[in-house]
């Protein structure tokens, strides 16, 4: 992806100083939702690309796995916040009682004494003992002890942030946001614990919500990603500095699809411009990776020279998604080979069709060692794409 995007941050008037985060600001009509205050659309839309490049499919596993681990850890505070509460009710009617009890001790004293009695001290017991009395039924407002909510906090917090390492990665967060959880944790943010926890469960409450825009965006795009394509194909959809132009996005949607999701402009926007701009499949599932690639590549050169062709390899780099070129008097024809442990999706078929186009090309042609998924299949009959799947055994 372009070096020059950057995630947007969590400020509205950090964002209007962004080109792009104002002009998702303008286009959402005010509405904060417009911006992207926890995750990192980009990351998340790479690492989901990645996913359907992968299996030629959408995979929510991702998106699901954090929906409901941010369900339970609420639900589990909301317990934790009951019984610490409670936990205080009754330490503050201790408290009272106590005082109560002094007063009246001290107004038996007085009586024993035969000493005149004092309204005053009697009106300070009654209060007391009332505070007493009424503690298990009132909403105590001030916890007496902020350190049990604070510890809860970072206990909570450092358990999400470890879930998130361990599944999609920090970078899944954006780095203001990685900061605010830090300084929450570390009882920097607040003066009361209690103010600590609820922010906590504030922002995984955003976060929520963050996750299920994307979703939207993410599913809706990708149901219809040669469209998609198609679409944007010929348009140019960032500012001479690399920044996107979500206006263009949002207009392009709306006219082609009848998309008209102003408040989720980034969201959408990310996805656009990641379907738009990783046209090479993920680096973990390259050929290269399996330490093969290039004797497959080598195997389907020998067959087509076997045929009568002269063939000639692209660049290692730039190569436009074509691997091999075959020429005879009559035909030209781009070639693109994949040597995956799994079926090759879509992308493979769609990079050769548009690569042949750059090479002049008049025919095309995937070649795998494990099939193709049901999505690649349907996308080469519409492109006359020409898939063959040969037998690993027989690569020397």
């Amino acid at each position: 992806m372009n070096g020059n995007v950057s995630s947007p941050v969590v400020d509205i008037e950090m964002t209007m100083n962004s080109k792009e985060n104002k002009m998702a600001y303008e286009t959402g009509l005010g509405n904060r939702n417009s911006c992207a205050v926890i995750l990192d659309p980009f990351y998340l839309s790479k690492l989901m690309d990645e996913e359907f490049k992968k299996t030629g499919e959408i995979q929510l596993h991702h998106l699901k796995g954090i929906g409901s681990y941010l369900n339970s850890v609420r639900d589990s505070l909301d317990i934790k916040i009951k019984g610490l509460r409670d936990s205080d009710i009754y330490h503050e009617q201790a408290h009272y009682q106590k005082i109560a009890d002094d007063l009246k001790h001290e107004i038996d004293l007085l009586t024993e004494e035969g000493r005149s009695d004092d309204s005053n001290l009697n009106n300070k017991w009654w209060s007391a003992h009332l505070v007493a009395e009424n503690a298990k039924d009132r909403n105590v407002g001030e916890p007496l002890n902020q350190e049990r909510y604070q510890d809860l906090a970072s206990v909570e917090i450092h358990g999400f942030l470890k879930f998130v390492e361990n599944g999609p990665g920090l970078r899944l967060i954006q780095p203001n946001a990685l900061e605010l959880f830090a300084e929450i944790a570390n009882g920097l943010r607040f003066s009361g614990g209690l103010e600590a926890v609820n922010e906590f469960i504030s922002r995984l409450t955003t976060l929520s919500l963050e996750v299920s825009r994307f979703e939207s965006a993410f599913v809706k795009i990708y149901n219809q990603i040669d469209l998609i394509r198609n679409a944007f194909s010929s348009q140019k959809i960032t500012y001479i500095n690399g920044e996107i132009d979500y206006a263009k996005i949002y207009r392009i949607l709306k006219k082609n699809f009848g998309y008209d999701y102003p408040h989720s402009l980034i969201w959408w926007g990310a996805v656009v411009y990641t379907a738009m701009n990783t046209t090479k499949t993920l680096e973990t599932y390259q050929p290269s990776t399996l330490q093969v690639g290039m004797g497959f590549e080598n195997h389907v050169e020998k067959l087509y020279r076997g045929f009568g062709y002269s063939v000639s390899t692209t660049p290692a780099s730039g190569d436009f998604g074509v691997d091999l070129i075959a020429i005879s008097n009559t035909e030209k024809i781009a070639i693109q080979c994949k040597k995956y442990a799994t079926p090759v999706g879509p992308d493979a078929v769609m990079q050769v069709y548009s690569g042949a186009a750059y090479y002049e090309c008049t025919r095309f042609a995937v070649f795998s060692v494990n099939g193709f998924t049901n999505a690649a299949t349907e996308m080469a009959k519409k492109l006359r794409v020409e898939l063959f799947n040969i037998d690993a055994s027989d690569i020397a």
